[in-house]
């Protein structure tokens, strides 16, 4: 008989040495750790935030939230290269990633990096050409946002 658990995070990193006796469902364990994470970012608390998506990474190494969750606490630590890699190791596992492309534009944005947010913004288009995705909306307003600010700071 196999019975699935959830088991704590120590038990995660050195795994089960008996398979017989719980079935780990490590999807379901990412994403509480993933959801955790997110709790202490939002709570300004990066570091422990890092610590919990690095273990839902643990739990599930494709685990494309806490890819997007680590790419975001890089970037609120100042980590810009650290925060990039992971934005683009998550859509290593998915090209289709949305929030990921979403996430490169308007941190592309923030650094004045125009010409970059427009090839993230191009590749979401190209991806939202069949349905209407919340991304292309996102990432239009924020580029007529930054477009607005630089001719302001022109005149």
């Amino acid at each position: 008989m196999k019975i699935t658990k959830i088991i704590s995070v120590p038990l995660l990193a050195f795994g089960l040495s008996n398979p017989t006796i719980a079935q780990v469902d490590y999807k379901a364990a990412a994403d509480q750790l993933s959801t955790a994470g997110n709790v202490a970012l939002s709570s300004e608390d990066s570091f422990a935030a890092l610590k919990l998506f690095e273990q839902s990474l643990v739990a599930n190494p494709k685990h494309l939230a806490a890819y997007m969750g680590l790419a975001k606490t890089h970037f609120t630590l100042g980590n810009d290269e650290e925060g990039f890699k992971y934005f683009d190791t998550a859509l290593l596992i998915d090209p289709t990633y949305l929030p990921a492309l979403e996430g490169k534009a308007l941190e592309y944005l923030k650094r004045n990096s125009l010409d970059e947010a427009r090839i993230a913004f191009a590749i979401i288009q190209k991806f939202c050409e069949i349905r209407a995705c919340e991304e292309v909306l996102t990432v239009t307003e924020a580029l007529a946002s930054y477009e607005k600010t630089k001719e302001e700071k022109i005149s």
